[in-house]
Parts: C-alpha cells; sequence; structure tokens
C-alpha cells in the first residue's frame, strides 16, 4: 500500500516591527512541494508559537491562520493577529529571553501540520521592548506642599506674597464656554436700547358701520380710484387649469352642429349566406359561391366519406364503424419504461420506476482521503477502506438515509445495463475509483425465487481493492481481479430485498486503470414473481425491510 507522499516547504522568515503599536511582526514563506516547485495560489494552513527559554521551551503564546500562497509560493501573514489558541501576545515580556517561533504547516489548508520549523528570535524583535517608554521605570520622589488642617468657619491664613502669587493665575480669566455663548456678543448699546422697551401699546382698526345687504354700501369717488389697483385686472389661476379653460368662441359654434338623431344601417348578409327554407338541425356548406342550408342523412347506412359513391353526407360509413369496433380487440404490451393494467375499455398505462440505483467516486484527491474520509458520505465506509482495506459491499450501512446520501443516479434499463466502463489514469495504490449498483427486488410470492444475475466487475486485491455483492447485507460473494461471473441470488418469499453490486478498478497497465461495471445475457429480466421497485427514497428500516 503507498505512503501519503508529504509536502515539504521552504520557508524565509522576516520579522518587522513598527515603531507604533499595535505590537505585531510580519512573516513571510516560500512553500514548496517534493519536487521543489512552490505550492501556487492554494490556502495553506499554519500554527505560530512563541516559546520562551529554549527550542523545547513551553509556548507561551499560539496562534493559527489559514493565508493564501500567491502565484510563487509566497505566503505573508501578521503575527498577532491571527486566530489565538492561547497566551497573549500583547503581554509577552521580551527582557525574559531568549525566545524562538515555531512554525508548522499544512499544505493543504487544514490543521494536519506535516510540516515544523524553530528559530531563534534576535534583535530584532526585541525592539518591542521599546514600549517601556511609554511609562516610567523605577521610583520618581514628588513634594508637593502640605495644607495643614483649617477651619471652614475661620478661613485660612494668606500672606501678602502669596496674594501677588496668585495675581499670575486670576488677573486675566477667559471663560471658553460664555465665548461660545450667543449672549457673548451684547454690547453696552444693546443693553441702553433695552430701556426704551415699549411696555405697551393700543391699536385701533377701522371699524364698519352696520349695513343693509339689500341697498348695498356707500363708497365715494376716491375710494373707486383706490379699488382700481385691484380690480381692473383679474386672473383666474383655477379656471386657467381647468380643461374649459381652453374653449374657443370657434368651438362654442361648432356645438350648434351636433349630431340630434342617426339611423345606422347595417350590411345586408343575404349576399354571402343563404338561408332559404333552413330548419332545425340543418348545417352551413359553402358551395363556391356563399354559403347556403344543407341537411345532412342521419341514417347509419347513408354515412359516408366526402370520397364515397353514393352520398357526400361526410359521416362515417358502416364499414369505418366495424374497423372503429374492432379496436376493442387490441391488446397494449408493456415495453420499456411502462406498466400496462386492466382491460378495454378501461386500460392503465403508468412509467415504471427506476429499474437500479447507481453511483460512483474516487477515495482520494492526491493530498488526502476525499471528503475528509467521512464514512457517511460513502455508504457508511471511509474511502481508505474501499480502496486500501479490501472492504465489500456487506460493510455497507443498513441505514436508508446512508444508502440514498451515495446512490443519488437512477438507472431505467430493461434487460441489460452498462453502468460504467472507464480508464483512468492511476498515481498510486491509495487514489483508486469505485463504482456500485443498488438493486430493491420485491418478491409478491410466498417462496423463495432464484435470479441469476450475469455481469463484468473490476478489482484488484493486491492493492486491497475487492469487487463484491451483498443480499440483505450478507456476503454473497467477492473477487480480489477483475472478471466476469453469474451469482446465483435466493430472493426470500414476502417481502423486499437489498441487492447491492460494488466494482472497484483492476490492475495498473503503464499507470492506467480500468473500472467498470455492467449486466448482460439479459439479466434484469426478472424471473416471474419478482420485480424491482424504486422505493428507496421512502424506504426506512434497516436489511430486513
Amino acid at each position: 500500500m503507498k505512503r501519503i507522499i508529504l509536502l515539504c516547504a521552504a520557508i524565509t522568515l522576516t520579522v518587522v516591527v513598527t515603531a507604533q503599536l499595535p505590537e505585531k511582526m510580519s512573516y513571510q514563506a516560500v512553500v514548496r512541494n517534493s519536487n521543489n516547485q512552490p505550492v501556487t495560489n492554494q490556502l495553506i494552513g499554519m500554527q505560530i508559537s512563541i516559546i520562551q527559554g529554549s527550542v523545547n521551551g513551553a509556548g507561551i503564546y499560539v496562534e493559527t491562520q489559514s493565508p493564501t500562497s500567491n502565484s510563487n509560493g509566497l505566503i505573508s501573514l501578521v503575527i498577532g493577529e491571527g486566530t489565538v489558541q492561547s497566551g497573549n501576545f500583547s503581554s509577552i515580556n521580551w527582557a525574559n529571553g531568549p525566545y524562538f517561533i515555531k512554525t508548522e504547516t499544512d499544505p493543504s489548508g487544514g490543521t494536519n501540520y506535516t510540516i515544523s520549523g524553530t528559530s531563534q528570535l534576535l534583535s530584532v524583535p526585541y525592539a518591542l521592548h521599546a514600549k517601556t517608554a511609554e511609562t516610567l521605570s523605577g521610583t520618581i520622589n514628588e513634594s508637593d506642599p502640605v495644607f495643614s488642617a483649617w477651619d471652614k468657619s475661620t478661613g485660612i491664613s494668606v500672606t501678602e506674597s502669596q496674594i501677588s502669587d496668585f495675581g499670575t493665575y486670576v488677573e486675566a480669566e477667559t471663560d471658553p464656554v460664555f465665548g461660545l455663548s450667543v449672549a457673548s456678543g451684547i454690547s453696552e448699546a444693546d443693553t441702553a436700547n433695552w430701556n426704551d422697551k415699549l411696555d405697551s401699546y393700543t391699536e385701533s382698526d377701522p371699524v364698519f358701520g352696520t349695513w343693509d345687504k339689500s341697498t348695498g354700501i356707500s363708497v365715494t369717488e376716491s375710494q373707486i380710484s383706490d379699488f382700481g389697483t385691484y380690480v381692473e385686472v383679474e386672473t383666474d389661476p383655477v379656471f386657467g387649469l381647468s380643461v374649459a379653460g381652453g374653449i374657443t368662441e370657434a368651438d362654442t359654434a361648432s356645438w350648434n352642429d351636433k349630431l340630434d338623431s342617426y339611423a345606422e344601417i347595417d350590411p345586408s348578409v343575404t349576399a354571402n349566406f343563404d338561408f332559404n327554407n333552413a330548419s332545425e338541425g340543418d348545417l352551413l356548406r359553402f358551395n363556391g359561391n356563399k354559403w347556403v342550408k344543407f341537411s345532412p342523412n342521419y341514417s347509419e347506412e347513408n354515412h359516408k366519406h366526402l370520397n364515397a359513391t353514393s352520398t357526400d353526407s361526410g359521416f362515417l360509413s358502416i364499414d369505418d364503424k366495424n374497423k372503429l369496433d374492432e379496436l376493442s380487440n387490441i391488446n397494449i404490451i408493456a415495453g420499456d419504461g411502462i406498466v400496462v393494467s386492466g382491460t378495454y375499455p378501461n386500460i392503465t398505462i403508468t412509467s415504471k420506476g427506476a429499474t437500479y440505483r447507481w453511483a460512483t467516486f474516487t477515495t482520494y484527491d492526491q493530498q488526502s482521503w476525499a471528503c475528509g474520509n467521512t464514512a457517511s458520505l460513502f455508504g457508511g465506509v471511509n474511502p481508505s477502506n474501499w480502496t486500501d482495506n479490501n472492504y465489500l459491499a456487506a460493510n455497507m450501512s443498513s441505514d436508508k438515509e446512508v444508502l440514498r446520501t451515495i446512490f443519488t443516479q437512477k438507472g431505467y434499463a430493461s434487460k441489460n445495463a452498462m453502468i460504467m466502463n472507464d480508464d483512468w489514469m492511476s498515481y498510486s495504490s491509495t487514489n483508486g475509483k469505485v463504482v456500485m449498483a443498488l438493486f430493491r427486488i420485491k418478491n409478491t410470492t410466498e417462496n423463495a425465487i432464484t435470479w441469476t444475475p450475469w455481469f463484468y466487475c473490476s478489482a484488484y486485491g493486491a492493492w486491497g481493492e475487492k469487487a463484491s455483492l451483498s443480499l440483505n447485507g450478507a456476503d454473497t460473494w467477492n473477487t480480489i481481479s477483475s472478471s466476469n461471473a453469474s451469482v446465483s441470488l435466493s430472493i426470500p418469499a414476502s417481502r423486499t430485498s437489498t441487492v447491492i453490486f460494488v466494482s472497484t478498478s483492476g490492475s495498473p497497465v503503464n499507470n492506467v486503470r480500468n473500472c467498470r461495471l455492467a449486466f448482460y445475457n439479459n439479466s434484469l429480466l426478472l424471473p416471474v414473481g419478482l420485480e424491482f421497485v424504486d422505493d428507496l427514497d421512502t424506504a426506512t428500516g434497516g436489511w430486513e425491510q
């Protein structure tokens, strides 16, 4: 069995510390594979540890990151910005060295770290120690003046010299808050104006005397001239927006020409239709010039086609009717994809369900086992066991949900089926290709019935890859080499059974392998009493049903 090829990395470390916080270190590395080729444009999984004391010392800070390599295989990251696993980067006391940096790498982007390296941090990272300039080291003795206790009711004694000192601070004071206030702009003149405020005011409105609406009100000539300022030109904005605002004198003149009455004369249809002597049950027939009345003869013996020699009534002849009646003796035979039930005239035709379910997959992606080596995605068997440990169809899960997950393809063949025949380039025994088919077969009788399928399959036991067959979870047949075979299966009575065929890949020839599974010799024509059931989508339980 082939071992997984590990990727190697050539790593270059560059540590840069800026003169400002936060405290972080830049890190760069070039990742290469076993052929010394850069691993380009790929997600890389990394774990970085800061170790104190020695190469094998304690990791006082650990973080993980997942950078992506560029087209030259270069990855760049900043230590201190990753996902913290333990410790606190900003609390490291760089004065308590020596310190070492340890890097662990998973070239496939996960956490399976297969590459590691440790090197001592020399002078550059200790620039972080300069952060002590942000605080004061040691003790500063400060002597503040001490005020003696004093009685608030009597005050405190202040000398003349002390008062002169106060002048330095209290002679000029600027209130920044007041400077921003609206009131800061009030002048002395403004306050003087306030003294001239209006204490009271009496307003006299003109009074209109009582007037009689029937006789009007007296208006002098001078008052009329004043009115002229307002009434000489009037524009009605509402009327201007109305639809009627556009009506002209010519429009009103046209109204006098309105249509008081109108007599409508419909065109006559008699020129194209002739209904003379028509009665109930008559039809219309075009005679070349117009549509005329036509009285058909409904007696059965006169029901002839238009090309009949006796009449042109247009109805079926007795001979034609007899031919249609003979259709009652026709049998509809079921074929591929349909089921026929009932007898004439109550015949039901329905489509058949799938004959089988099938699936194909590879077990390795050239870096790791496929899909995380998850058994539930591959019929309940880890991909590594399918192509390295001789696992069989009998090792698959009986859980219908697990089987539905892998068997997502449907096949509708009725006699024979070519499910897969594929040549592919193999890199090792680890990467393999598998094809499998599942049949749900119902025995409608009270006795076991034998079904003998003939099939082609592929296998290579030298690399742990077998072809196999199971009936209701029991190992019925298996082989370690590619072959064609026939196996007699006893399908239990009065139940639905599950039959699974698994075919791996054959022996390599110039690194080329073949994977195949095919049924021949009319194997899919089941014996009487057996029928394929397409019920995997709804089936429950284990192998017992």
